[in-house]
């Protein structure tokens, strides 16, 4: 069977295909459609989905425009100094700096290098069809990619997925080129793309290679070759090349990143062996078929339906031209997600890899489709077309749900606005985020801070307080106020509750400035002239979260000694976060404005009691 014309087709010649003018007019519209669809959603903050993700790449693109472009050591400032965390090749956030120096927010400059590789990779993937079947599946497989619910979605996010698919299938067209022309210079951008492709997200372009090693020219009718024959034909040197190349630019750079991540305590855990395990996940997980329908389920309502899957499984199956390299373009997809099966199941949107193939497989189903429909010359473009607008709008219809937050604007998390009126530009602040990703950069980067995300492990609260730059840690920042988070207070010896989620810290009592309350890992007694006796409800209180002692109100400041045992952590006011069970002393001020302090009630969560050792009334100078 042969889905093409033989004119409009025959790749074993040197020359490109050629573009008649309906397929410029399509390729314009497409392209004013993409603009016309994104572009007004390209100053909209990074949170509408993967924040984490988003985040992490727009915050080293914020860093190189404010230092500096270093490569080598890109800067994610959110697990402590040295600050740098390489993960990727960090071309794509080297690129968006540059719209930044023309004034353009950093939202707004990743999202548009996003879209900018977005449209690079549409072109590349018409390109490549257009290389290896004929222009009506290179149209269709255009709009699908364009215009999918992912794509609307995805296009315009801050993310490097699409500066990896662009350089991916440009290395394949490249690698076909090469083997059409026998041109070297072909296989020498074929390597430098592939280069590319695989530093800057080596998950991406591994799948790829299954259809450059399969891509055969009709008249070698690798289909039938031996073993042999077919190994001998991908063994000169130039095609060895193309496929070193970006293996080499790969373990290069993954090597130097490990050495940068493993130097630090805190970003050990991030280097690729210890990551192995999360991105390729288990055998058990692939054995799962409710894991194996979460990912199905994407690819069935975000990006090609299952039935149109199997029609084009059965059409690779039985076409004619190019076998091999539709074979190779759908082990694309079973590639990527049998290689590195969590991480599709974790993130969704590790499905930019393999869209441009699972595009292209739709485009070959819907036009043999037509083939067997046996449709008249005269009435396949306009069945087609057709098919595929039903198709988009259909699919853009049932998945409104995925694509609508593209078009919604979040305001920034309370942790960010929190910290950012809480700290100076230089100071630092600790972050727990138990309820989100626990140690996802958007806290800090919209708070245009830099900090240390306490994920444990591998941090604990020793490892933080033998910090060199402990004394620029300013705040304490945590979603669980009662919990054990609030022990990295004691880091610091004096802190001071300042909301439901955060605690100001400082070495001593007068650089927490003025607050009503503070407390202190150290025990001391007040040493002013007046110190009066003040008397409590009690002397001990157990700590079950409602048993609680009352603290009379007054004129002057009220000073406690406590200690506890087990992991006790006192609340001090209703509606503030809980202090570090390590805490000696409390002190509750008048108001800064000369008003009387008003009556507490102290409440003890935890395990054990909190004993009273001494209680005072004095005035001190806050």
């Amino acid at each position: 069977m042969t889905h093409t014309d033989q004119a409009d087709s025959d790749t074993d010649r040197a020359a490109w295909p050629r573009v008649l003018r309906w397929e410029w007019v399509l390729l314009v519209g497409v392209l004013i459609a993409i603009i016309i669809t994104r572009f007004p959603t390209l100053d909209q903050r990074l949170l509408e989905a993967h924040s984490f993700r988003q985040t992490q790449t727009a915050f080293q693109t914020l860093e190189f425009h404010r230092v500096g472009i270093d490569l080598l050591r890109p800067i994610v400032p959110v697990l402590g100094s040295p600050w740098s965390i390489p993960f990727e090749f960090p071309l794509f956030q080297a690129l968006a700096s540059i719209p930044m120096s023309w004034g353009i927010g950093a939202d707004a400059a990743n999202r548009l290098v996003g879209l900018g590789f977005f449209i690079l990779t549409a072109g590349a993937l018409w390109t490549l069809m257009r290389l290896t079947t004929d222009r009506l599946v290179a149209a269709i497989a255009l709009i699908v990619f364009s215009f999918s619910p992912f794509a609307i979605l995805w296009s315009r996010a801050s993310l490097i997925e699409y500066m990896a698919t662009a350089a991916a299938l440009g290395w394949v067209i490249s690698a076909i080129r090469w083997r059409q022309t026998s041109n070297w210079r072909w296989a020498a951008v074929a390597g430098f793309l592939g280069a590319i492709a695989a530093t800057v997200k080596v998950t991406t372009a591994i799948p790829w290679i299954a259809p450059i090693l399969l891509f055969s020219l009709p008249s070698e009718k690798s289909i039938r070759l031996g073993a042999k024959q077919w190994f001998q034909t991908r063994l000169r040197p130039a095609f060895l090349t193309i496929l070193a190349v970006p293996a080499l630019a790969s373990l290069s750079w993954t090597l130097h990143s490990d050495a940068v991540k493993r130097a630090s305590d805190t970003t050990a855990w991030l280097t690729s062996g210890a990551l192995r395990s999360w991105n390729v996940g288990t055998i058990e997980q692939r054995l799962s078929g409710d894991n194996l329908n979460v990912i199905l389920d994407r690819i069935d309502t975000l990006i090609i339906g299952r039935g149109w899957l199997i029609i084009a499984v059965i059409a690779v199956v039985a076409i004619g031209r190019h076998r091999g390299f539709w074979i190779g373009m759908l082990l694309v997809p079973l590639l990527a997600i049998g290689g590195f099966f969590n991480l599709y199941l974790a993130h969704d949107y590790y499905l930019a890899a393999i869209t441009p193939a699972l595009a292209a497989l739709l485009a070959i189903g819907i036009r043999t489709t037509a083939v067997w429909m046996r449709i008249s010359k005269r009435w396949v473009v306009p069945t087609l077309g057709a098919i595929t607008i039903l198709w988009v709008a259909a699919t853009l219809g049932f998945a409104q749900n995925y694509w609508n937050p593209a078009y919604t604007e979040f305001g920034p998390p309370e942790a960010s606005r929190e910290i950012a009126d809480l700290t100076d530009a230089d100071e630092y602040s600790m972050v727990r985020a138990t309820t989100r990703f626990s140690w996802s950069p958007h806290i800090f980067y919209y708070a245009d801070r830099r900090g240390m995300m306490l994920r444990e492990p591998p941090l604990t609260v020793s490892l933080m307080a033998s910090r060199a730059d402990l004394d620029r840690y300013r705040l304490l920042w945590t979603d669980d106020p009662q919990g054990p988070s609030v022990e990295y207070a004691s880091v610091r010896q004096w802190f001071a509750p300042v909301s439901r989620n955060g605690l100001i810290l400082g070495a001593s009592a007068e650089e927490l400035g003025s607050v009503e309350i503070m407390a202190s890992v150290t025990e001391g007694q007040p040493t002013n002239a007046i110190v009066r006796p003040l008397t409590l409800s009690g002397t001990s209180i157990t700590c079950d979260g409602t048993d609680a002692l009352e603290i009379p109100a007054g004129s002057d400041s009220a000073w406690l000694t406590i200690s506890t045992d087990g992991t006790a952590r006192a609340e001090t006011r209703e509606g503030l976060i809980a202090i570090p069970s390590a805490t000696k002393t409390i002190v509750w001020h008048p108001p800064s404005d000369g008003g009387t302090r008003q009556s507490e009630r102290l409440i003890c969560f935890g395990d054990g009691e909190l004993s009273i050792d001494s209680a005072f009334e004095t005035r001190i100078d806050n």
